[in-house]
């Protein structure tokens, strides 16, 4: 799964700091009956559209 931001992050791992999660590969909580499901988070696309185009490349990246 791909989860786009920190309200997806936090709902699928239970912590946020998309920024420095981003780009890794992890697993959701298990407490919340997500283990063993990989995650690969990644900033939201209206993110870069109000004014962050810097991680563009890295949101890129991310998705392939």
């Amino acid at each position: 799964m791909v989860p786009m931001g920190n309200v997806p992050l936090g709902a699928f791992t239970g912590r946020k700091g998309i920024l420095k999660a981003r780009g890794y590969v992890t697993e959701g909580a298990a407490e919340l009956g997500l283990g063993g499901i990989r995650l690969v988070p990644t900033v939201h696309p209206n993110f870069i559209q109000r004014g962050q185009s810097k991680y563009s490349a890295a949101f890129i990246y991310d998705i392939q």
